[in-house]
């Protein structure tokens, strides 16, 4: 009996004993299971810096315009600065025009006076000269009528004159101008440019602003083909009726239109509206700078009854004896359907007879 009691209390030493292992260990793995729970709250704090580094990584009022570019005192009075003010160049002073003045050789100074000298006596430059008249400056002919610069401050040694110009140099070689008016129909316009064309001419056109206005691209085909360009008014009132401003207004706004359309001056020749004009007139149309340009003959295109082609072709070629058409000029217009048809045959027959056709500035330079 005794021996049974004693085997049941070593039975339950032993038993007692692996009890308490088993739950110290069961507090371990709770421990754990604490501490693997925390990290799982840790990437909540962790995402308040990257927050703050897009913050930090946008551009403040201040950090927007390098701190180099902001002006401060010190760079505002540097030497550097002031050494940049004086590389600036001033722009040399240009003579102010005044006016405009027309002269012919012939009546102001000796036959042979030297272009140097012409050009001193008018207080200019024989470029200046050359240039604003559509001629060399080494081919200035005593008999020819000139327009040039009035410039502010300077007197010149010869006297303008009023000048209306009906026809050009007795040339050394047969040469006419054929001036083509513009004003009112452009259709007959272009095959005239195919007949200048095929003939290798060159004339001048007398535009109204109006006119290239409304045919822009005309205007740009003329000045492409190598023709002169000049003004014949605005709106091709009659400058007789008009006053001052209003006779200023149509030359500049015309000289305008052209250089804006274009590219191309106007200058230096003019002919008025209806060929109406009074002394009043042509002191105001040369003191703008313009040549008042008349004719010799008129065809008569666009006066009265229509006129056909074969009367055209005979009024232009033969109303002229043969020893009076060398510097001739000649108007036509190109609004005229009757001219367009016979401005091929005009040319062949003129180059038939040996007469160059040609523009205003040659007629009145050679």
């Amino acid at each position: 009996m005794t021996r049974s009691w004693l085997l049941l209390f070593l039975l339950f030493a032993a038993c007692s004993s692996a009890t308490g292992p088993i739950a110290f260990r069961t507090n371990p793995v709770t421990t754990a299971t604490i501490q693997i729970s925390t990290p799982t709250q840790s990437p909540v704090a962790t995402a308040i810096p990257t927050l703050q580094t897009t913050l930090t990584t946008s551009p403040s009022p201040e950090s927007a315009i390098p701190e180099s570019v902001l002006p401060t005192a010190e760079t505002a009075t540097s030497p550097s600065v002031a050494a940049t003010a004086t590389t600036v160049v001033t722009p040399t002073t240009t003579p102010i025009i005044a006016s405009y003045a027309a002269y012919s050789w012939g009546n102001n100074l000796p036959v042979g006076t030297p272009n140097d000298a012409i050009a001193r006596a008018l207080c200019t430059s024989a470029s200046e000269v050359a240039a604003y008249n559509h001629v060399s400056a080494n081919l200035l002919s005593p008999q020819q009528p000139v327009i040039v610069p009035v410039h502010a401050g300077c007197v010149s040694q010869v006297t303008g004159e009023r000048l209306l110009i009906e026809r050009g140099n007795d040339t050394s070689r047969p040469m006419v101008a054929l001036t083509l008016d513009a004003g009112a129909s452009a259709a007959p316009t272009p095959p005239m440019l195919k007949a200048l064309r095929d003939h290798h001419l060159h004339i001048t056109f007398f535009l109204t602003g109006e006119w290239m206005h409304e045919n822009p691209e005309l205007l740009r085909e003329i000045v492409a083909d190598g023709h002169e360009v000049a003004n014949h008014s605005l709106n091709h009132p009659d400058f007789t009726k008009l006053d001052d401003k209003a006779i200023l207004d149509e030359l500049a706004q015309t000289e305008a239109r052209a250089q804006s359309i274009a590219h191309t001056s106007t200058r230096p020749f003019f002919r008025p509206p209806f060929g109406a004009y009074n002394k009043h007139v042509l002191d105001m149309v040369i003191g703008a700078g313009y040549l008042p340009i008349y004719w010799t003959v008129d065809s008569l295109d666009s006066v009265g009854q229509v006129k056909s082609p074969a009367f055209l072709l005979e009024r232009v070629t033969h109303y002229l004896p043969r020893e009076k058409l060398n510097g001739a000029i000649f108007l036509m217009h190109c609004g005229s359907a009757p001219s367009a048809v016979a401005l091929p045959q005009i040319l062949d027959r003129f180059a038939a007879m040996g007469v160059e056709v040609t523009t205003i500035s040659r007629v009145l330079g050679q």
